[in-house]
């Protein structure tokens, strides 16, 4: 489990006690990812179960910059970023 989200679980009995009853506490992690599935789902764009993933990766500025950074995070996973222009 990530250290974060362990962490955060392990604080909820803690923080409810100290805040009482009345007051529900929100993984904001959790619910943004649900609504997300929900959203992919009502629009059709929820990738198959088993498919490889595909990326694309697109930046408005600074593509060189964008990816040496992406492919630090990310590995070697980003071949290329495409630029965007806005305006």
């Amino acid at each position: 489990m990530h250290r974060s989200a362990f962490s955060i679980r392990a604080r909820e009995p803690l923080l409810a006690s100290v805040m009482g009853a009345g007051v529900r506490l929100i993984d904001s992690a959790a619910e943004t990812a649900a609504e997300t599935a929900r959203l992919l789902d009502e629009r059709g764009l929820r990738a198959p179960i088993g498919r490889p993933p595909a990326h694309r990766f697109v930046a408005s500025d600074a593509t060189e910059q964008f990816l040496l950074l992406g492919q630090r995070f990310l590995g070697a996973t980003i071949d290329s970023v495409e630029t965007l222009t806005l305006g």
